[in-house]
């Protein structure tokens, strides 16, 4: 008997435990460093004629979270920028954050990166496709 309440104890004990870390996590953000899921927004059109066009994007991250670069991507590439097609310009990006992308054929931002007050080891990059 003292065996099966010290088992339901400890199993008790953990399940508390559990619960407190993840309500403790609720608030934070989900930071990652990989590919986010691929993210539908403007289209783009891109190549000789036009040839690559599409509307999705992939997403690479390093110490960010993939729902809120998702949101800032979607902002960045309905922008248009200047500059020829396929040549780096700066753009738009979020508030502390130094970007730079490329123009496919209308002056969309089709493919660049964003870094986190110039550290490389923060930031996104996105590029047509997935």
């Amino acid at each position: 008997m003292k065996i099966l309440y010290v088992s339901v104890l400890s199993i008790a004990i953990c399940f508390a435990a559990a619960l407190f870390v993840c309500a403790g996590r609720q608030g934070q953000a989900a930071t990652t460093t990989g590919t986010c899921p691929r993210l539908t927004a403007t289209q783009y059109v891109a190549g000789d004629g036009g040839v690559l066009k599409g509307n999705h994007y992939v997403i690479m991250v390093a110490n960010e979270d993939c729902a809120q670069v998702e949101g800032w991507v979607k902002k960045i590439v309905a922008q248009h920028v200047p500059g020829q097609p396929d040549e780096d310009t700066k753009v738009k990006g979020p508030a502390g954050y130094a970007c730079t992308a490329s123009p496919d054929d209308r002056g969309h931002p089709y493919q660049g990166k964003c870094e986190k007050n110039g550290d490389s080891n923060t930031g996104f990059q996105w590029i047509m496709g997935g």
